[in-house]
């Protein structure tokens, strides 16, 4: 097929798709995805050319490789969209609901963890010290902070640096902090 002087193959697919000559489009997007490997715009527009061409099943077997891949990536809201996009296609499908269904669950679990690990971590720091009678909760409390490192390293290392210190000077030797 031979494309149209001036443009580029995206344009000439656009063009093709407006006159709804939907087999030469899907061809031009299946050679862009060999080429541009695993495009995601390129994968969303050929689903939905082939789509609008009838061809739903090839449709959802391209998409929910995609949604599963943003969804390793931590790209929820994406790995939904693509998900919502199939459920569209094919209501009737158990799997899109369930795997709806563990991001969303899954989402809100990590904001749960990061919510209680900030409210503990900051009782902590307004504490500042350990009672023997609330000694689980704060191990509890510390626990919580170590779900995050960055939080964790900057409540507890001023501690362990004045823990260092005061070992050091009940020793004696106040040159050499103790390990």
């Amino acid at each position: 097929m031979a494309l149209s002087f001036g443009r580029s193959k995206s344009d000439d697919v656009v063009s093709l798709i407006a006159a709804k000559k939907y087999g030469p489009a899907i061809e031009i997007l299946r050679e862009q995805l060999k080429k541009r490997g695993a495009s995601t715009t390129v994968r969303k527009q050929l689903a939905d050319v082939l789509v609008l061409s009838g061809k739903t099943v090839e449709a959802v077997s391209l998409l929910l490789p995609l949604a599963d891949k943003f969804a390793r990536e931590g790209f929820a809201a994406k790995a939904v969209s693509v998900l919502k996009k199939i459920q569209k296609i094919d209501p009737g499908r158990r799997d899109v609901e369930e795997r709806l269904a563990r991001l969303i669950e899954e989402k809100q679990r990590q904001a749960a963890v990061a919510l209680i690990a900030t409210v503990m971590s900051l009782f902590i720091l307004r504490i500042g010290y350990v009672r023997i009678g609330k000694l689980s909760y704060f191990v509890f409390a510390a626990c919580l902070l170590a779900l995050v490192p960055p939080l964790w390293r900057r409540v507890m290392d001023p501690r362990a640096a004045r823990w260092r210190t005061s070992c050091a000077a009940a020793v004696g030797d106040g040159d050499r902090a103790v390990a």
